[in-house]
């Protein structure tokens, strides 16, 4: 999958935008998914916009941004924005991070199958992502907020971006990791009391981080500056190892993250 920096494409593969500790600590980073930064391409024409790896952001949409008219040369949340025939999408590919640029629309529905390493199939409104790098993509709706995603779904935003992807909310285990269909996702908690699958990063415990997903399956980046560390359950007796406390995470009862006690 690609990376930001890389042509115009665009893949689930986003970035997921940090969720914050109950005590307000838990960063907001990078949008790009704050766990994953690239695109991949949706659909074909030379540039890659599409989607590439579902990089969702965590955010739980909503803001200006891409969904502004000041993002790149169209407005996401405008259909109008392009002229007859285009479709305004995400573009990780540009110096400056993501923009949101015309590009001819395709005729493939939402929810179809698409080539994410093309651009320019999905009709006007949806950009071709995949779950991971190498296998097919799916017609994914482009969303500003919540509100833009179907009953269940809610709007994955690219870290860097302020627009992103409509997901499915899953019921996967970010403790046990488990539930998630794809050999290259991890269970992250999203925004909202959401929890989704997302391409997992590599980051191992304490390591740097700046978006949710860039850390390996089972830990999430939290604090500022951004750590990777493990979730755990709050409601165990002895949710993390010694020297550390489970601290709770914004929408969620049970799960939280072992941070280093003071």
């Amino acid at each position: 999958m690609r990376r930001l920096g890389l042509g115009i494409s665009l893949a689930l593969t986003g970035a997921l935008a940090m969720v914050g500790c109950d005590d307000g600590e838990a960063g907001d980073p990078d949008t790009g998914v704050t766990m994953d930064s690239g695109v991949v391409g949706d659909g074909g024409g030379d540039e890659d916009t599409g989607v590439a790896g579902d990089t969702g952001v965590i955010d739980s949409g909503g803001g200006t941004g891409m969904c502004g008219p000041t993002m790149g040369d169209c407005n996401v949340g405008d259909a109008s924005s392009c002229g007859s025939g285009m479709a305004c999408v995400l573009s990780g590919s540009t110096a400056s991070g993501w923009e949101a640029v015309c590009i001819m629309a395709g005729v493939i529905e939402d929810g179809a199958s698409c080539d994410p390493t093309m651009q320019g199939q999905c009709q006007e409104g949806s950009q071709c992502s995949s779950t991971c790098p190498g296998e097919p993509g799916i017609c994914t709706k482009i969303c500003c907020a919540n509100t833009d995603c179907a009953p269940g779904e809610f709007c994955g935003l690219i870290s860097g971006a302020e627009a992103g992807f409509c997901r499915s909310a899953t019921a996967c285990d970010p403790i046990a990791q488990t539930g998630c269909p794809g050999t290259c996702q991890g269970c992250y908690p999203a925004s909202g009391g959401n929890l989704s699958c997302f391409e997992a990063g590599e980051g191992t415990e304490g390591s740097a981080c700046m978006t949710l997903n860039a850390c390996a399956p089972g830990m999430g980046c939290v604090g500022s500056p951004g750590a990777c560390r493990r979730f755990c359950d709050r409601t165990a007796t002895e949710p993390c190892d010694a020297g550390f406390m489970c601290s709770g995470l914004e929408g969620f009862d049970d799960v939280g993250v072992c941070v280093p006690m003071e």
